[in-house]
């Protein structure tokens, strides 16, 4: 029952990219697999600190 209603609340989240039933040596159909998306701020200090200015080519403004 629990399985069922986490199915249907993951997808209201903007942060959930996927989510999949586990393998069974991580717990099987009790447990769930989720891929989140990381936040933009997160990905601006990871440019940071890799020298990069930006995600967008020289050519996309905005």
């Amino acid at each position: 029952m629990i399985k069922r209603y986490l199915a249907r609340w993951l997808p209201l989240f903007k942060e959930v990219m996927a989510f999949h039933s586990a393998q069974g040596f991580h717990g099987g159909t009790g447990a769930v697999y989720v891929l989140l998306r990381k936040a933009e701020k997160a990905k601006d200090r990871v440019r940071e600190r890799l020298g990069l200015t930006s995600g967008k080519p020289d050519f996309v403004k905005g």
